[in-house]
């Protein structure tokens, strides 16, 4: 499998953590739907709301100071009015290019998440215990379903969240774990059974000896 269906950074972003020997088996860009919606929501009430109070404030009819919880100078008062709208879009603008920057990659070795981020998590399946879904989650506003991922040092858990297929992920990242405990088992079982033989030499009796320098 390739990253193709990664955007264009967030694949070379990815392809800096797979190695040479390792092959791909799963990636995706994580979007959670229910947050992209209450992002857009709420960037759309806010310019209805400016243009209500530039259209108020154009009728002439918009008192500033009538708003203010302490005293500002008039300045201060237009500035304050009107500053709040291009800081809420720059809060939207933000909350979008981190959903952007989300993926999700699976390879033969670890698994690579990027949850908003520069950098992404690398997650070595050896270290991981089992994963698990969790289904409807009330998270940041929103009903999410993600993958929680033990591991086996600490009893800190790693989330892997706005998955589109969460079972998908759960069940090729359980595979991959159970195909590592197995090999290790094999493994060490071969490693057992090969210490269990020994090779038994008995020196020639004195007999033998005799008979051998008979002519």
């Amino acid at each position: 499998m390739s990253l193709g269906s990664l955007r264009a950074e967030s694949r070379n972003n990815a392809l800096v953590h797979i190695g040479a020997d390792e092959k791909v088996l799963y990636a995706e860009t994580p979007t959670l739907i229910d947050a992209n919606l209450v992002t857009l929501v709420s960037a759309s009430a806010a310019t209805t709301l400016f243009v209500i109070e530039c259209g108020v404030w154009l009728a002439g009819s918009l008192d500033i100071s009538s708003f203010l919880v302490v005293d500002l100078p008039p300045a201060a008062q237009w500035a304050a009015a009107v500053a709040w709208y291009p800081f809420v879009m720059f809060l939207v603008a933000r909350s979008l290019q981190r959903f952007r920057r989300r993926y999700l990659v699976l390879t033969n070795k670890k698994i690579i998440y990027r949850d908003g981020g520069l950098e992404p998590r690398i997650l070595p399946y050896g270290a991981l215990a089992g994963a698990v879904t969790i289904e409807g989650e009330y998270l940041q506003c929103c009903f999410v379903t993600d993958v929680l991922l033990t591991l086996k040092e600490s009893d800190r858990l790693e989330r892997l969240s706005s998955l589109h297929n969460p079972a998908a992920v759960e069940s090729k990242v359980q595979a991959i774990i159970s195909a590592i405990r197995q090999k290790r088992q094999r493994a060490a079982a071969a490693a057992n059974d090969s210490s269990q033989f020994c090779l038994l030499y008995t020196s020639p009796s004195p007999r033998d000896m005799r008979r051998s320098r008979m002519p």
